[in-house]
C-alpha cells in the first residue's frame, strides 16, 4: 500500500467554480443508517462516461454545467455532490418498498420527528451563527445594525407606514422603536476604516436605485396585518426572495472588500442568494417533494441577483419552507420556557414537517454536511431551525411586521455571511479542490491511528490526519437524524491507479458522554477491528474475509485556534439541554475510519452458486471472529456481506461491526436490546427477549437474507424487474410487530414457507424466446436451488431437537409420543447433515406444524369477531325493531336473559383474517335478520313500519314510502327554527337550477359537473367514482351554507376529507374507511380537508358500486366495523352518525349502544332524494353538538390552556391530546372538573357500555355551587381514575337498582372512611352525566339520545335502557402484569381478597367478577413490601341478603367464572364462587406468565389445555373446567404441569448455540463445494461457447 500524506492540521485548498461531478450508478441501500457497507469494487478512473456497469464508480472528466445561467453571477462556493440519487427515485431501496410506500413512510417519520425530535422557542439559536472571532463578531453587529437602520428608515418614510401607525395607535400601541430610524452609516464606516477596509466601489445613486426597487417588491410583507386577510403561499415567494436580495445588496456594498484567510470559500464574507425557481423539485432528489425557496452561498463579489436555472440539493445552503395560515396574520408568540411542539399550531408543524423532508435530501447530497440550518415562514412569522444528529432546535417567532422581528432575522443573515465555515454546518476536513489543470476532486482527512489501548485514542496523543482523494461514493446520509453514515472509495493523496484503495466510513457515533469506551459505536468498532486484524495476522487464511483498519479516530475541528472534538456538544454547546430527552444523555461524536479491502455488493453476483460461496465465506469469517476474538456480529444483512472477485475466484467478506459486542460481556447476556437491520433481525431480537444473543440469531438472519434476495432478485437486472412488486416481505421492514408476525407465520410450517417462496423471482414470460429458453431455464433452476437451501436451513434452525420452538418465537407440532432415537452431538450432526443434504436431492417429508400465529387478545376480553356477530343482530332495518340476543320479545330489557347455548368466542377461519371475519359476521347476521322477516313485514311481533329509521333498497318501495314521514321527523328534530328548513329548501332549489343549466356561479357549476355522473347511473363499475361525486355534492351544499349563514353563530360546515379508502394514522387495525367527514368553522374555506386521524373525524361513509341487498349489507357492516375506531379515538363521543352510499342511493345510519338505525334510501337521481340528503347536510351543521353525538361535558384542551392548567411537570406526562372532564356528583349536587393525563382504555367496541378509563387530575376550584361548572387555574397533584360508561339498567335508574356501581362505591367509602390502612377503590366523585337543555339539566340516558326521534319512536323501538355514568376513584393502580416476582404477586392477591372479604362482610356486597383485569398493583413507599393489592370494578357486584348470598345470575369474565356461574345454575352465588375465580386467576397467570416480559402470546397459548377455558360456548367451558378440576391427577396433568418453569426456554437455545452453529457450518461446507463446482462448470461452458 502506498504511503499516505501526513498533515497535523487540515490542509487548505483553493475552491473555485465546480468543474467536475463524481457520479455513481449505485443505489442508496442504507436508509436506516444502522450499519456500514463497503462499496462495489470501482474500476480505474477514466474519462469515459459510457459503458459503466451498476457496480462501477467512475470519475467523470466531463465538465458540469453552470449552476446559474446569468453570466455576471459569481461561481458557487459550494461544490458538486458525490452521489447522484435522482435516478433511483423509481427503483427499489433496501427497505424493499416501492416509491409510493417509501414516501408514505417518510412522511410519517417526519410527523413523528416534528413531535419528538424538535424543540422550539429557543432564542439562543440565533447566537449559534455569531462569528467566533471577536473582530468579525463586532463587524457583524455593526453591519446588522446599519442594515436594520436603513430598512426602518425606508419603512418610516413609506406612505403605507402612516396607516400602520394609525392602526397601532387605535389599538393603544406605539410604533416599534427597536432601532434607530436615521440613515447614518458613520459607526460602520469608522469600524471598517479602523480595519483598513473600504466599502465597495458603487455609487450611492446606483445602490439607492437597487435598494428602492427591492424594497418596493417586499414591502407588502412587512405591512401584513389582520386586515390583510388570508395570504396565498405563492404570493409570499417574491416578497421573501427580494428581502434576501435587499440584504445581499447592502452586505456586498459594506463588506465587499473584506477578506479573511486564504480560502475564499470558507473565510471571506459570503452572500446568500435565493433561487429564482420556487416550489420546484431539486436536482438530486430521490422523491417528488418540491422545496419552496432555497438559499445558496456565493462569494461576496458576486452579482446580487436571483440564481437562475435548476435548483440543486448538493449546493443549497438552507431551505425555506413557506406556509400560509388558515386565518389572517397574527402577532408573534413570545419566547417562553415551553420548548415542546405542543404550542405550535398546525401550519407551523406542517412547515417543519416539509422542512425536515427537504433537509434529509441535503444531508444525502452534500458529503461535507455536519448539520444544517433551515427556515420556516408562516405568513409574517419566521423561525430559524438548526438540525443536528441528535435533534432539531428552532428559534422563537420573528415577526417581520415588527422592527424587533426584522432586526433579529437580519442579524441572523449577517452572521451567516460572516461566520466560520463550520458554523454553517460544513466540514472543513472534507474539501473540493482543483489541481493546476483545473481538474476538480474531493479530499478528506482521516484521523491517524492512535497509540492508545485497543485502538482507542490516547488522552495526550497528538492529532494527525491522513489525506485521501475520494474517487467514488456509495452510501449517503439518507436519514435526517441519527448516525449520518457516509461511505467513500478513496486513495491516499499521492497514490495513482488502484494502489492503496480504501473505503472511508464517516459517521456520527451515538456515545454516552462519560461512557465512551464502555458503549458500542465507532470507537468500539475501532477496538474490534484492531482485535480482528491481530487475528488475521495469526490466521492468514481469513485475510480478505474481514475488513482491516488502516486509519481511524474522532474528527477534530479548529475552533478559533483550538482543536475541539467534533460532536453535537461542540455544535450546540449549552443548548444541548434542550435536545429531546432520549438524546440529552448522549453526544453524537464524529468518527471516521479507513478500511481495506473494498468489496462489491451482493447484487453484482451472477448466480445462486456464487451467492452460496460468498455466504459460506462470510459465515466462516463470522465463526472465526467469534471463536478467536469473542466478538458477536449481531447485524447480518444484505449490506454487511460483500464479495471480492479476482480472475475466476470469488470470496465473501463480512463487514460492519457497528453493532457487534463482546460475546462474554454481561450486557450481551441480559439481551434486552433490539439491534440490527429490521428485515433480517431474528424474532428473539425483534421481541427484545431477555436472553443472550448467540450465533444462532445471526444464522437466522442469514436465512432471512436468502429469502430477501430470492424474492427481490439476486442480480441488478433482476431487481429492476421487481421494484414495484407486491410481496409480504414489505411487512418485514414496515413495523417491528408486523415483522414478528410475518416471520413467525412463515417459519412455522413448510406450507407457510412455501407461500413465501412462491414469491421468488421468475423471468418475465415475454422474454422466453427460443434463443433465451435455455438461459431462463437456468435462472429458474438457480432460484429453485436457493429454495431448497432455504427449506433445509429452516429445518436445521427451527426443527432442531436442541432448539425449543418457542425459543425462536415460533412453535411447531411435534409427536409427543415419539421420543428422539438418539441424543448428543453425533445424533444432532446426523440430523442436520440429513436436513441439509445436497441441494439437488429430493426433500424428506416434513412434519406439518401449527399453522396459526395471530396475536391473541387477552382471554379476559371478549373476542371482536363475537362482538361483531352480536352487534350485527342489533341492526334495525325495514323489518322493524329487533330484540337483544337471547331475549324474547316479551322479555323486558331489565330482565335477565334466559340461558342459551351461544358461542362466546368464535374461532377465526384459517383462510380469513380477523378483520375480514369480523366484517363477514356483520354481513351474515344482517342478511340473516332481513331474510327471516322478508315477505312477512313482521319481526318480533312488531309492525314493519314501527322503526323511525329503517333501511330500504330500490326494490322496497313500500317500506320507503311508509317510512318517509319518520325520516322527515328525524331531520326536523334537529331544526331550531323554520329558517333552517328554508335553508334546505333554498339549497335544493339552487341545486336544481344549476343542474338545469344555471352557470351564474362557476364554483357551484364546477361542483355540479363533478357529481352529475352520480345522477345518471344506477350502478358503477368501481367504487372510486362515487367518492368524488359524494364529496362534490357535500361541498356544493357547504358552499351555499357558508354564503347564507357565515355570520350566524352556532353554524358550522361539514366538509369531506381529501383521502379515500385509506388507513388513518391513529388506527389500531387495518380498517380503511372510504370517506371521512369533518366539522369546521363556518368561516373556513370550503374544500376538502386533510383528515388523517379518526380523532378529527365527525362521520365516515362506506361506498358500494351497486344498490343491492348484498352490497348494502356489506357497506353497513364495514361502516359499523370502522366506527369502532372513532369511539376508541374520541373520548367525547356518545353515539355516531354515518353514511352508506350504494351507487346512487344514500342511507343515513345512527350507531348507538345497542342498535344501528338505518334510514330509507335517498335516491340522488331524483329531486326528492337529493332534497332529503341536502336536509341532512343542513341539519348536521346547525344542530347542537350533543345531537351530533358529542359529549358537552368532555372538552378538548387547547395547548396554551392546557399548560396554564397543568404546568410543565404535569404536561410532560400527558397524552398529546388532553381533555377537560366534568364529573357531576348527584349526591352533593356539585360539579368537579378534571384534566386528563393519559387514557388507559378507550371504548374499543362499537356496541355495549362504551367503557372508557382515564387517568386525570382535578382542577382547583374557585368556588363551586350546585349545578355550576367551576373555573379552574391549576390541577391537584393527586391522580384519580375516571371511569365513563353507559350502564344498562331499568328505566328508573336510581330505584331498586342493586347493581348501581356508584351507590355501591358510596357504601364502601362510608364504611371504610375511618380506616386509613384499608386500600380500596375510593369514590372521589360520581353520578349520572348531566346535559343542559333549554337551561335545564337532564340525565344523559338512552332516552336523551333518542329524543330526536320523538316520544313514539322511543316507545316502539325495543332498545335497552342505559344510563351514562361517570365516576372518579383513587388510588391509581397498575396492571397485575407489572409485578416483579411471585412474592409481589402473592401480596397483591392476598390484599385484594382481604378487601373483597371486608366489603362482603361489612358492606354486604359480593364482587362476582374476580379476574386479572380487576386486581391491580399499587406501589407505595409506606408499604412494607412496597406494593398493595387493589380490587376494582363493582360493575358486576350486587348487594347480598342477610346470609351474604346473591341471586343466581351469570356475570363476570368467562375465563375466570366459577363452574356454577358458567353453567348458570340456579343456586345462590356466594363468596366461594369468587374464591374459585381466584384459583383460576392464579392458574392462568402461572401458565401464561406472571410478568409482562414472560407472557406467552400467539400459538404458544394454544398448546396449553387451560386455553380451552376461553374457547367455545359456555357449556364447553364448563365441561373443560369440570374435567380439569375433577381430581388431583387431572389438575396436575392439565394445569400445574403446564406452569412456566423457572428455566426460560430461550436459555436452552443459548446453551446449545455453539453445537447448532458447528453442525450448520459443517453442512454448509458440503453445499459450498457443490456451488464452486457449479461455477467452474459454467465458466468452462462459457469458454467453449466463445
Amino acid at each position: 500500500m502506498a504511503r499516505k500524506a501526513k498533515s497535523t492540521k487540515p490542509a487548505g485548498a483553493t475552491s473555485k467554480a465546480p468543474k467536475k461531478r463524481l457520479h455513481t450508478e449505485l443505489e442508496n441501500d442504507d436508509p436506516n443508517q444502522q450499519q456500514t457497507i463497503l462499496p462495489p469494487e470501482p474500476c480505474t478512473p477514466t474519462k469515459q462516461t459510457g459503458g459503466r456497469s451498476g457496480a462501477e464508480v467512475e470519475y467523470s472528466a466531463k465538465k458540469t454545467r453552470k449552476r446559474t445561467s446569468a453570466p455576471t453571477t459569481a461561481p458557487a462556493l459550494r461544490s458538486p455532490g458525490l452521489l447522484s440519487r435522482s435516478s433511483h427515485a423509481n427503483t427499489l431501496s433496501s427497505r424493499g418498498l416501492p416509491p409510493k410506500a417509501q414516501k408514505v413512510i417518510r412522511e410519517n417519520e417526519a410527523d413523528h420527528q416534528v413531535e419528538n425530535m424538535l424543540c422550539a422557542n429557543i432564542p439562543e439559536i440565533l447566537q449559534q451563527a455569531r462569528p467566533h472571532d471577536e473582530a468579525r463578531s463586532e463587524l457583524a453587529v455593526a453591519t446588522s445594525e446599519r442594515i436594520c437602520a436603513d430598512l426602518e428608515w425606508r419603512i418610516s418614510k413609506d406612505p403605507n407606514q402612516r396607516v400602520l401607525r394609525l392602526r397601532k395607535r387605535a389599538k393603544g400601541k406605539q410604533p416599534d422603536t427597536a432601532t434607530s430610524t436615521t440613515n447614518d452609516d458613520s459607526k460602520l464606516a469608522a469600524l471598517l476604516s479602523s480595519m483598513g477596509i473600504a466599502a465597495a466601489n458603487e455609487s450611492s445613486a446606483e445602490l439607492e436605485g437597487k435598494l428602492a426597487a427591492e424594497f418596493s417588491e417586499f414591502q407588502p410583507w412587512v405591512f401584513l396585518s389582520a386586515s390583510s386577510g388570508k395570504q396565498n403561499e405563492r404570493q409570499s415567494y417574491p416578497w421573501i426572495q427580494h428581502f434576501h436580495l435587499y440584504i445581499a445588496h447592502l452586505i456586498r456594498h459594506y463588506l465587499g472588500s473584506v477578506q479573511y484567510g486564504e480560502n475564499p470559500a470558507t473565510a471571506s464574507p459570503r452572500l446568500l442568494l435565493p433561487y429564482k425557481r420556487t416550489d420546484t423539485k431539486y436536482k438530486g432528489s430521490d422523491d417528488d417533494t418540491r422545496a419552496d425557496i432555497g438559499l445558496v452561498s456565493r462569494s461576496v463579489g458576486a452579482n446580487v441577483a436571483m440564481v437562475d436555472g435548476s435548483a440543486y440539493y448538493n449546493e443549497v445552503f438552507a431551505v425555506t419552507e413557506v406556509k400560509a395560515s388558515s386565518g389572517p396574520p397574527r402577532a408573534a408568540s413570545t419566547a417562553d420556557s415551553d420548548t415542546s411542539t405542543s404550542q405550535l399550531d398546525g401550519d407551523a408543524k406542517q412547515a417543519f414537517k416539509q422542512l425536515f423532508l427537504y433537509s434529509r435530501q441535503v444531508f444525502a447530497e452534500q458529503p461535507d454536511r455536519r448539520f444544517m440550518w433551515g427556515i420556516t415562514i408562516c405568513d409574517n412569522h419566521i423561525r430559524a431551525c438548526i438540525l443536528t444528529s441528535s435533534g432539531a432546535l428552532a428559534s422563537h417567532e420573528m415577526d417581520i411586521t415588527t422592527a424587533k422581528g426584522r432586526c433579529d432575522y437580519i442579524r441572523l443573515l449577517v452572521n451567516w455571511c460572516l461566520c466560520d465555515w463550520h458554523q454553517l454546518g460544513f466540514d472543513p476536513s472534507v474539501r473540493y479542490c482543483e489541481d493546476e489543470r483545473g481538474n476538480g476532486h474531493w479530499e478528506i482527512d482521516v484521523p491517524q491511528m492512535a497509540t492508545g489501548d485497543a485502538g482507542m485514542e490516547s488522552a495526550g496523543s497528538r492529532y494527525e490526519t491522513q489525506t485521501y482523494t475520494i474517487t467514488g461514493a456509495c452510501v449517503a446520509a439518507d436519514h435526517l437524524f441519527g448516525r449520518h453514515t457516509r461511505c467513500f472509495v478513496a486513495t491516499p493523496k499521492q497514490s495513482t491507479g488502484n494502489q492503496g484503495k480504501v473505503l472511508i466510513k464517516d459517521s456520527w457515533s451515538y456515545l454516552g458522554r462519560h461512557q465512551v469506551q464502555e458503549r458500542s459505536g465507532e470507537l468500539g468498532e475501532i477496538a474490534f477491528l484492531t482485535k480482528i486484524g491481530q487475528m488475521v495476522d495469526e490466521h492468514p487464511e481469513f485475510a480478505g474475509t474481514v475488513p482491516r483498519l488502516e486509519d481511524g479516530g474522532i474528527v477534530r475541528l479548529d475552533v478559533n485556534g483550538q482543536l475541539a472534538i467534533d460532536s453535537v456538544e461542540t455544535v450546540l454547546g449549552d443548548l444541548c439541554r434542550h435536545l429531546p430527552k432520549h438524546s440529552s444523555d448522549y453526544a453524537y461524536t464524529h468518527v471516521r475510519l479507513a478500511m481495506t479491502p473494498v468489496g462489491t455488493r451482493l447484487r453484482e453476483l451472477r448466480s445462486v452458486a456464487e451467492l452460496v460461496v460468498v455466504i459460506s465465506d462470510a459465515l466462516q469469517a463470522h465463526k472465526a471472529v467469534l471463536d478467536h476474538c469473542q466478538i458477536l456480529h449481531r447485524d447480518i444483512s444484505e449490506n454487511n456481506i460483500m464479495f471480492t472477485r479476482s480472475s475466476n475466484n470469488i470470496h465473501g467478506m463480512l463487514i460492519d461491526f457497528d453493532n457487534a459486542v463482546d460475546a462474554n460481556a454481561a450486557r450481551n447476556r441480559s439481551g434486552p436490546v433490539c439491534t440490527g437491520t429490521l428485515p433480517f433481525m431474528s424474532v428473539n431480537n425483534l421481541r427484545k427477549a431477555k436472553v443472550a444473543r448467540t450465533a444462532v440469531d445471526d444464522m437466522e438472519s442469514v436465512l432471512y437474507l436468502l429469502i430477501w434476495l430470492g424474492v427481490w432478485g439476486i442480480t441488478t437486472e433482476h431487481r429492476k424487474q421487481t421494484h414495484d412488486k407486491e410481496t409480504q416481505l414489505i411487512e418485514w421492514n414496515m413495523d417491528v410487530g408486523m415483522a414478528i408476525r410475518n416471520k413467525c407465520y412463515a417459519m412455522s410450517s413448510k406450507s407457510n414457507l412455501d407461500k413465501l417462496l412462491n414469491e421468488f423471482y421468475t423471468p418475465p414470460v415475454s422474454e422466453l424466446g427460443s434463443t433465451l429458453q435455455a438461459e431462463n431455464n437456468g435462472i429458474i433452476a438457480d432460484y429453485e436451488d436457493l429454495k431448497r437451501i432455504i427449506k433445509a436451513m429452516r429445518k436445521a434452525i427451527f426443527d432442531n431437537p436442541n432448539v425449543p420452538g418457542n425459543a425462536k418465537g415460533t412453535e411447531t407440532k411435534t409427536d409427543r409420543t415419539k421420543a428422539p432415537a438418539k441424543t448428543g452431538r453425533r445424533a444432532n450432526v446426523s440430523a442436520i447433515k440429513q436436513a441439509l443434504d445436497p441441494i439437488f436431492s429430493d426433500e424428506e417429508n416434513e412434519r406439518e406444524p401449527v399453522d396459526s400465529f395471530e396475536e391473541r387478545a387477552d382471554p379476559e376480553l371478549e373476542d371482536e369477531a363475537d362482538l361483531a356477530r352480536r352487534t350485527a343482530q342489533l341492526v334495525v332495518h325495514e323489518d322493524g325493531a329487533e330484540q337483544i340476543p337471547g331475549q324474547s320479545s316479551a322479555t323486558s330489557a331489565s330482565q335477565t336473559p334466559p340461558r342459551q347455548k351461544s358461542p362466546t368466542r368464535a374461532a377465526v377461519p384459517q383462510n380469513m383474517t380477523p378483520m375480514k371475519h369480523r366484517q363477514q359476521c356483520y354481513k351474515d347476521m344482517i342478511k340473516g335478520k332481513r331474510s327471516a322477516s322478508h315477505g312477512t313485514g313482521k319481526s318480533g311481533g312488531q309492525d314493519t313500519n314501527s322503526a323511525y329509521l329503517s333501511s330500504g333498497t330500490a326494490g322496497h318501495a313500500d317500506s320507503y314510502h311508509h317510512s318517509q314521514k319518520e325520516t322527515d321527523d328525524l331531520a326536523l328534530a334537529h331544526a331550531n327554527s323554520a329558517a333552517d328548513s328554508d335553508t334546505a329548501d333554498s339549497i335544493a332549489a339552487r341545486m336544481e337550477g344549476v343542474l338545469g343549466g344555471d352557470l351564474s356561479d362557476p364554483e357551484l357549476a364546477e361542483y355540479a359537473g363533478q357529481f352529475r355522473e352520480w345522477l345518471a347511473h344506477s350502478s358503477f363499475s368501481t367504487e372510486r367514482p362515487i367518492y368524488g361525486c359524494c364529496e362534490a355534492f357535500v361541498l356544493f351544499v357547504a358552499r351555499l351554507i357558508k354564503s347564507r349563514h357565515r355570520r350566524d353563530a352556532g353554524w358550522r360546515l361539514v366538509l369531506p376529507g381529501e383521502c379515500n379508502n385509506f388507513k388513518p394514522i391513529d388506527s389500531n387495525s387495518n380498517r380503511q374507511p372510504d370517506m371521512c367527514f369533518q366539522l369546521d368553522a363556518i368561516d373556513s374555506n370550503v374544500g376538502t380537508r386533510n383528515i388523517q386521524r379518526y380523532i378529527d373525524t365527525f362521520a365516515i361513509a362506506e361506498a358500494k358500486r351497486l344498490d343491492t341487498r348484498a352490497e348494502g349489507d356489506k357497506a353497513l357492516a364495514q361502516l359499523v366495523d370502522n366506527s369502532t375506531n372513532i369511539y376508541l379515538a374520541q373520548l367525547d363521543r356518545r353515539f355516531l352518525w354515518g353514511l352508506t352510499v350504494c351507487a346512487s342511493s344514500v342511507y343515513a345510519a345512527l350507531v348507538i349502544h345497542d342498535k344501528v338505525l338505518v334510514s330509507p334510501a335517498m335516491d340522488i337521481r331524483k329531486a326528492e332524494g337529493r332534497k332529503q340528503f341536502i336536509s341532512l347536510l343542513v341539519y348536521w351543521p346547525m344542530c347542537p353538538q350533543e345531537r351530533l353525538g358529542y359529549d358537552p361535558t368532555i372538552r378538548r384542551c387547547e395547548p396554551g390552556e392546557l399548560q396554564s392548567m397543568t404546568g410543565d411537570s404535569v404536561q410532560d406526562e400527558m397524552d398529546s391530546i388532553a381533555y377537560e372532564i366534568d364529573c357531576y356528583d348527584d349526591k352533593e349536587c356539585q360539579w368537579h372538573t378534571y384534566v386528563s393525563v393519559r387514557t388507559i382504555a378507550g371504548a374499543s367496541r362499537c356496541m355495549g357500555r362504551h367503557t372508557r378509563t382515564i387517568i386525570a387530575r382535578r382542577k382547583h376550584e374557585a368556588g363551586a355551587s350546585a349545578i355550576s361548572t367551576p373555573a379552574g387555574a391549576s390541577v391537584d397533584a393527586q391522580e384519580v381514575v375516571i371511569k365513563d360508561a353507559w350502564a344498562r339498567t331499568s328505566a328508573d335508574a336510581d330505584k331498586d337498582d342493586t347493581r348501581n356501581e356508584i351507590e355501591l362505591l358510596r357504601i364502601v367509602r362510608n364504611t371504610f372512611a375511618w380506616d386509613e390502612s384499608m386500600v380500596y377503590s375510593k369514590l372521589e366523585a360520581g353520578g349520572t352525566v348531566q346535559l343542559k337543555r333549554d337551561g335545564v339539566y337532564v340525565d344523559d340516558t338512552t332516552a336523551a339520545v333518542l329524543d330526536m326521534l320523538g316520544s313514539d319512536a322511543r316507545e316502539q323501538l325495543d332498545i335497552p335502557y342505559r344510563v351514562h355514568r361517570r365516576i372518579a376513584t383513587s388510588p391509581v393502580g397498575h396492571d397485575i402484569k407489572t409485578v416483579k416476582n411471585e412474592e409481589e404477586l402473592i401480596i397483591v392477591l392476598a390484599e385484594a381478597m382481604h378487601c373483597h372479604n371486608r366489603i362482603l362482610n361489612e358492606c354486604g356486597i359480593l364482587h362476582r367478577d374476580i379476574s386479572t383485569g380487576n386486581i391491580l398493583v399499587v406501589r407505595s413507599d409506606s408499604a412494607p413490601s412496597g406494593v398493595h393489592g387493589l380490587l376494582i370494578d363493582l360493575d358486576s357486584a350486587i348487594q347480598t341478603d342477610a346470609n351474604l348470598k346473591a341471586p343466581a345470575e351469570r356475570s363476570g369474565t368467562p375465563v375466570f367464572m366459577s363452574i356454577a356461574n358458567v353453567e348458570d345454575l340456579t343456586e345462590d352465588r356466594t363468596a366461594l364462587d369468587d374464591w374459585e375465580s381466584l384459583l383460576y386467576v392464579i392458574c392462568w397467570l402461572a401458565t401464561f406468565g406472571i410478568k409482562s416480559d414472560d407472557r406467552l402470546v400467539g400459538s404458544q397459548t394454544k398448546r396449553r389445555p387451560i386455553h380451552l377455558w376461553s374457547d367455545g360456548d359456555m357449556d364447553d367451558i364448563a365441561n373443560h373446567k369440570r374435567t380439569h378440576m375433577n381430581n388431583s391427577d387431572n389438575f396436575e396433568t392439565n394445569i400445574t404441569d403446564k406452569f412456566q418453569s423457572k428455566e426460560d426456554p430461550l436459555v436452552k437455545r443459548s446453551q446449545h448455540a455453539e453445537e447448532i452453529v458447528n453442525n450448520l457450518m459443517d453442512a454448509l461446507e458440503d453445499i459450498r463445494k457443490e456451488a464452486e463446482q457449479s461455477i467452474r462448470n459454467k465458466d468452462i461452458a462459457a469458454s467453449l461457447k466463445q
